[in-house]
């Protein structure tokens, strides 16, 4: 009695285990000829902080200012 309750569980878990999908990688899909998966959208795209305001062209920026950074590199800084 204990050998086939327990043959039997041994059986149960090799089936169930046998039975869980691996993720397939795109390569392995495209090897095989199946066309690839669509992208997993995971989290929604936000930022974690506002980003800083300029203010409007050459009005009062700084040589180092961050805002002011890609103007002072053409030599339009104030």
């Amino acid at each position: 009695m204990k050998f086939s309750t327990v043959f039997a569980m041994l059986a149960a878990a090799t089936v169930s285990v046998s039975a869980v999908s691996t993720a397939d990688t795109n390569a392995a899909r495209l090897a095989r000829g199946l066309a690839p998966k669509a992208p997993t959208k995971r989290d929604t795209a936000r930022r974690s902080a506002a980003s800083g305001e300029c203010k409007p062209l050459l009005q009062s920026c700084a040589v180092n200012s961050e805002c002011c950074a890609d103007l002072c590199l053409l030599g339009l800084c104030g």
